[in-house]
């Protein structure tokens, strides 16, 4: 009787953004390939390691991966200044791992709240008080998934910090309570009286990516609501001008890299405390033992939401780069890419990749995109794109499996 041929495939993936979810994600992938070996002579031998980078549910990736113990807060103040029940995470060494995500990010369900003029980051800082009560001396901030863009002066007024005017008056946020994005442009000075003793605390900022302020475009116009698109440009003019302004204040580049992250949180931060800036997915890659995953692996398996700024530190090309090291193919999917990428695309499945995308490690790309643009509809809702993307990955899945010999 014939040998089966065996192969290992991983499957390294966050999130689908709002479409489906890690958990939902991992076991789409699964059953596809599960469904396309019946019956053949060959077995997958497939693992799946759920990812974070700093962003969205790294809180839970941490919870469920490390040794730590969870903090609930109460009366924590949300993005749009509604009272919750928030957490953080204490890990064995007693730092703390934060996740701005966990408490700044808003969910599909709360839509008609996303103008960034009116958010607030005070929440963050309110955890991140919290756990300097509880007398931890290093904090673990995960910065991406955010909604809110205030360059964390939300944060720093939850942290005792006062801002004042061109006349050196205190100012009070534009809605009496807590500052957000409308408020930075009215900002001249900060001032913290007792600033040395946060600066004997160490912050490792854990970013989603590395984008400066002036590359800040393409996340805030993702964080403006469907509510607000009339009024989007006018949003993303003052925004601009306001953290423009706010830069100025803390005397920073606008092309430094990292700034941008969380809606320009770092600003705030560098401000504050001993900050270190650094790429996320570095820091999950070690804690989750990635690399030794992608050793022994024969193909990777990972993707996102939308192939955009993806090259700017995003997770999935993380672990396609130290694909590359090892020689892995990798098949990374995605529910749209940029117009700019659109090009590449006969189908579902985009396989001659200019050089400038395969220096990462990407074998090839498949997005739902091109089968999404042909449904007569005007746009498509959540629940087309949950009926359409397992269509789209099943046949994009086989093709390229076919193509590399891993099925006949």
């Amino acid at each position: 009787m014939k040998k089966k041929l065996s192969y290992n495939i991983l499957i390294a993936l966050n999130s689908f953004k709002d479409v489906y979810s890690q958990k939902e994600s991992i076991k789409l992938i699964s059953t596809i390939l599960t469904t396309i070996n019946k019956n053949e002579n060959r077995i997958f031998n497939i693992k799946s390691v759920i990812l974070a980078d700093g962003g969205e549910f790294s809180h839970e990736v941490v919870k469920n991966n490390l040794n730590c113990q969870e903090i609930e807060v109460f009366n924590v103040i949300n993005p749009f200044k509604q009272k919750v029940i928030s957490s953080y995470l204490i890990l064995e060494d007693n730092s703390a791992f934060i996740s701005s995500s966990h408490i700044l990010r808003i969910l599909s369900k709360d839509e008609r709240y996303k103008n960034p003029l009116h958010l607030t980051s005070y929440g963050l800082g309110q955890l991140i008080n919290h756990a300097l009560k509880k007398g931890i001396k290093k904090i673990f901030l995960g910065l991406g998934g955010t909604n809110t863009i205030d360059a964390g002066i939300g944060m720093l007024q939850a942290l005792g910090v006062r801002f004042k005017d061109q006349n050196n008056l205190e100012i009070t946020p534009s809605d009496k309570k807590y500052f957000s994005g409308c408020d930075l442009s009215t900002i001249q000075y900060i001032e913290c009286l007792n600033i040395e003793s946060f600066k004997n605390i160490e912050v490792i900022a854990l970013c989603d990516g590395a984008i400066s302020i002036d590359e800040m475009n393409t996340p805030n116009c993702q964080k403006i609501g469907k509510t607000f698109q009339i009024e989007k440009d006018e949003i993303l003019n003052r925004i601009e001008n306001g953290l423009q302004q706010y830069s100025r204040i803390n005397n920073v580049e606008l092309s430094k890299k990292y700034l941008g992250v969380a809606g320009g949180i770092n600003l705030s931060l560098s401000y504050l405390f001993k900050l270190n800036m650094k790429l996320g997915i570095d820091y999950f890659v070690e804690k989750l033992n990635i690399e030794e995953k992608i050793k022994s692996s024969d193909l990777i398996i990972t993707g996102e939401g939308k192939f955009d700024n993806s090259f700017a530190g995003k997770t999935p090309v993380g672990i396609s780069k130290i694909a590359k090291k090892y020689n892995k193919q990798v098949l990374y999917l995605v529910g749209d890419v940029e117009n700019k990428y659109k090009k590449l695309f006969d189908d579902d499945l985009a396989v001659n990749l200019p050089e400038y995308i395969q220096q990462y490690g990407i074998t090839s790309i498949a997005s739902c995109h091109f089968f999404n643009n042909k449904m007569n509809k005007q746009s498509l809702d959540l629940g087309d794109y949950k009926k359409n993307t397992p269509i789209v990955f099943e046949r994009a899945i086989k093709q390229y499996l076919l193509l590399k010999g891993f099925i006949k």
